[in-house]
């Protein structure tokens, strides 16, 4: 249809977006703002109704039915577009047809606002709540709202307070208190009250507008007793000085000096220049810092001592700047005296009506205080024992200290350039259940997390380490830094001594119950012996007396067995050791039983591992007996794969066997004393040798694949071995 007069005004309406469309929704004529927003909304057909919702839709028709004249709010928001307008039923000129003429305003900006504004005002609670003056909020309903700690101390918990609180404070009946009058006449309000302790408080009230645009007020009260009573006492000896005072300061603020008074008190370095850079105001701060007088700079060129690498930053403070974002802030060196300083510069542009940039005005902060502090705790983080790091959400890595390289063997630049490096690295086994808990972290970061996993080291070996994070106090708080951040510590060393501390408790207890055990079983020994011996004087010929003395000189023999398995271990020889040739020189004295036993022996020794102090001769006893207790308990053309590294205290050793089928479930049992040939029986001497020497062995079980790891330590033995 072709459009009225009305209809083609209404249509140029400026800004926002506008619509004319029957009564069922059907769009008759749109401008082009209405029509993008169809677009952007993914809307085909030629309906406007479907931006609205059911409820909306139903208000309209209805509206329509009742031949309304009022207009109907709407307020239509699509991803970052946020529109509000409204909607009107008119005719058109031949008073034939009815219309539906709607117009909206771009209201996204209002909308963004208003939540900024909400944040601003919760970190003005956190403010607030600092204060070391009591401070509380109270609304026209005259209940407090809000109170600080100082306010909770002296009057306590708000709940169960109302005006009369307020009334107190002011010395004020209720209906007509400070907090009232404030809000009343929507200004300042300022009262001195004094407590029953005679303690005098100078009160504010502010008045404010919540964020549904009820009023509150903003009540502060600043304990001014001392300056109260200095007041008093320079009043009365100084009455007339202080008027004189007084008029001074009025006719200092009414003219055009306060200004430049305020600026000279600035701490901050001000300097003024022309766009051809020459200076035509610095203040005193700014002649004290490059000790240069006043008169001797006015008129120069501004070039700020900045190092040679700086200056192009320097130079990019004043490009692209604009009426609208007359603004560049960077923080730059500058030597003075031979002496570097850290600045931050924050040059504004200056216009004139036209646009033109008239003049800058450069305001510098001194922040080499902050920038050795922030050195010193980087540097604190980086030589910490412990790796500090950041995540990302998919768990990758941000920022990892250098203690990565000593602990995981990786350096930083590796673990941050690879966005999987910290996953991929997992052990199989835990990967599963560090993810879950991490992930599940990384959403509700309000409590703790504390996880221990093993890590696959750079040389190949697994780290046994321990992962903590750093809570969120308030999981909701979206100025938080995303992702997980806290530390890893290595804990291998203490995993191995507390499977090594269990291995040698039930020793321990093994050794107890054998003192016992060998005593109550020595003597019916002795006696059953002495009467086989008596039997066998009698009846020579008897050959069951013969199968009795045998099998207690075996039971015999095997308890002396036990006992020195389990004696206090013996002073051994110390001397610069090398691993590396003990395990090379083991293997090919084995070689041909190896070879027998179609046993394929690999090395995977880390050249870097040092020498420790130990005893040459045991070290390569307990090689020799590892190494041939493979060669009987391997089956065919099994594998054994002998490994090296170290870490900051010991060297290990692994020994790698499949398959290897275990003959018990508990570990330790392999390193007790068995009868003479069987094929663990190696083990147990190899554990009381590396008793002796003080270092540990332990033993891991996993299916068919067994290994057996020798951790020595580098130190000496009198520091080294765990009583």
């Amino acid at each position: 249809m072709a459009m009225d007069a009305f209809f083609q005004a209404f249509l140029r309406i400026a800004g926002g977006i506008n619509v004319v469309m029957d009564i069922s929704g059907t769009i008759l004529h749109a401008n082009d703002a209405a029509k993008e927003l169809l677009r952007a909304a993914g809307i085909d057909t030629n309906n406007f109704f479907l931006l609205f919702d059911e409820q909306k839709r139903n208000q309209v028709q209805q509206y329509v039915r009742d031949n309304v004249t009022d207009p109907v709010d709407f307020a239509i928001k699509n991803d970052d577009l946020y529109y509000q307008g409204k909607i009107s039923l008119a005719s058109s000129e031949n008073a034939q047809t009815r219309v539906l003429l709607l117009h909206g305003n771009d209201v996204s900006e209002k909308q963004a606002m208003e939540e900024d504004l909400r944040r601003e005002k919760q970190r003005h609670l956190y403010l607030l709540e600092a204060l070391p003056g009591f401070v509380f909020i109270i609304n026209e309903g005259m209940q407090v709202v809000f109170a600080n700690r100082t306010f909770r101390r002296l009057f306590g918990h708000p709940k169960s307070l109302d005006c009369h609180v307020a009334a107190d404070v002011t010395n004020s009946p209720c209906s007509i208190d400070a907090p009232h009058e404030a809000m009343r006449r929507k200004r300042p309000v300022q009262r001195e009250w004094t407590d029953d302790k005679g303690r005098v408080y100078q009160v504010h009230c502010h008045p404010m507008t919540d964020l549904d645009g009820s009023l509150l007020a903003l009540v502060m009260g600043i304990d001014i007793t001392a300056r109260k009573r200095a007041e008093d006492a320079l009043r009365k000896a100084h009455d007339d000085l202080e008027l004189r005072i007084r008029e001074r300061t009025r006719e200092l603020l009414e003219s055009e000096s306060r200004y430049r008074a305020i600026v000279e008190d600035q701490t901050e370095l001000i300097c003024r220049f022309t766009p051809k850079m020459t200076i035509s105001f610095v203040n005193n701060a700014f002649c004290r810092f490059f000790g240069v007088a006043k008169e001797r700079v006015l008129g120069q060129l501004f070039t700020p001592p900045v190092p040679d690498e700086d200056q192009l930053a320097l130079k990019n403070l004043m490009v692209d700047v604009s009426p609208d974002d007359p603004v560049r802030t960077n923080e730059l060196r500058v030597v003075v005296n031979n002496e570097m300083y850290w600045m931050r510069w924050s040059i504004r542009a200056i216009y004139d009506h036209k646009g033109t940039v008239i003049e800058y005005q450069a305001v510098g902060r001194n922040i080499t205080t902050r920038k050795q502090a922030e050195r010193r705790y980087y540097d604190l983080v980086q030589n910490l024992p412990v790796i500090v790091f950041s995540m990302q959400p998919n768990l990758g890595i941000e920022f990892i200290s250098q203690s990565c390289k000593s602990i995981l063997g990786y350096d930083p630049g590796e673990a941050t350039a690879d966005p999987n490096w910290f996953l991929d690295n997992i052990h199989e086994e835990d990967l599963t259940r560090v993810k879950e808990q991490m992930d599940s972290f990384v959403v509700d970061r309000s409590l703790p997390l504390s996880l221990d996993f093993r890590f696959h080291h750079q040389k190949g070996y697994l780290v046994h380490v321990l992962l903590k994070s750093i809570p969120r106090p308030n999981g909701s708080d979206k100025s938080c830094p995303e992702g997980v951040e806290g530390i890893i510590m290595d804990m291998t060393e203490r995993f191995f001594l507390d499977k090594m501390l269990v291995q040698r408790e039930k020793l321990n207890t093994l050794g107890a119950m054998s003192d016992e055990i060998a005593h109550e079983f020595r003597n019916p020994l002795m006696a059953l012996a002495g009467f086989a011996n008596r039997l066998a004087r009698k009846q020579p010929d008897l050959p069951e007396v013969a199968v009795i003395l045998e099998e207690a000189g075996r039971l015999e023999a095997l308890l002396n067995r036990l006992r020195s398995f389990l004696n206090t271990p013996e002073d051994s020889v110390r001397e610069d050791c090398s691993v590396n040739a003990i395990i090379r020189f083991c293997v090919d004295l084995l070689a041909q039983a190896l070879s027998k036993q179609s046993l394929a022996c690999s090395l995977d020794l880390d050249d870097a591992v040092s020498s420790i102090l130990s005893d040459h001769d045991s070290l390569t006893q307990i090689f020799l007996n590892i190494i041939q207790n493979a060669s009987v308990t391997v089956e065919p053309s099994g594998r054994l794969v002998i490994k090296t590294f170290e870490t900051s205290r010991d060297v290990s050793v692994e020994f790698t066997m499949s398959p290897r089928v275990p003959k018990t479930r508990d570990s330790s049992l392999l390193f007790t004393p068995e009868g003479e040939g069987e094929p663990d029986s190696s083990l147990a001497v190899s554990y009381r040798l590396m008793r002796n020497i003080g270092g540990f062995i332990l033993h891991d079980q996993n299916g068919e694949t067994a290994v057996f790891t020798v951790t020595l330590p580098k130190e000496k033995a009198e520091d080294a071995v765990m009583n």
